[in-house]
């Protein structure tokens, strides 16, 4: 349901009555060459352009880039519902009492999992899609660049929550040895 209600919306967007758009942020690097750059006072020498950044806008994009758009928001809703799921169930069982449970410690490591793979995954499809218009899309004047940009604060709020489930399975053991003292 999830997979066609994305690629319903984006193609709804992007093919009915008047198109739709799909703008992309890419980073480029003018040739130096092209542009003269004097700040006056504040420099002896011209100026360079170095790594730049923009958006760049497509009308009408191809049905085969829709539908392969429309199955990588799936699988990214797919994922949050996922957490969001058992961020749910975890909050339950904490409203009943029961935090050091083992089902709330495997929750809480599937959220870090799930964190941490959602992570390397958009970073390996933005690099992926990156290298694929460095070699179908060209502009004069412009050298696309690709690189590979991993979200740290993602990856490390991941690394805290398999931490966290440590600690619950840290509690699970504290909470049976007490239970077994008489």
């Amino acid at each position: 349901v999830v997979v066609l209600a994305a690629l319903l919306l984006v193609f709804v967007a992007t093919h009915t009555v008047g198109g739709g758009a799909v703008s992309l942020t890419l980073d480029f690097q003018p040739p130096t060459r092209a542009y003269h750059l004097v700040a006056g006072a504040l420099a002896g020498e011209p100026g360079r352009i170095g790594l730049s950044s923009g958006q760049v806008t497509f009308d009408r994009p191809s049905v085969s880039f829709v539908l392969l758009a429309g199955l990588v928001m799936a699988v990214a809703a797919a994922a949050w519902l996922f957490i969001v799921s058992q961020f749910r169930g975890l909050l339950g069982a904490l409203r009943t009492g029961a935090p050091f449970a083992s089902t709330n410690e495997l929750r809480v490591r599937r959220i870090g999992v799930t964190v941490i793979a959602f992570a390397f995954g958009q970073a390996v499809l933005a690099w992926g899609a990156g290298l694929f218009l460095e070699h179908s899309m060209h502009a004069d004047g412009i050298t696309l660049d690709t690189h590979f940009a991993l979200d740290v604060p993602v990856v490390l709020l991941g690394v805290v929550l398999l931490a966290l489930s440590a600690v619950f399975r840290a509690g699970i053991e504290l909470a049976e040895d007490q239970a077994l003292t008489i």
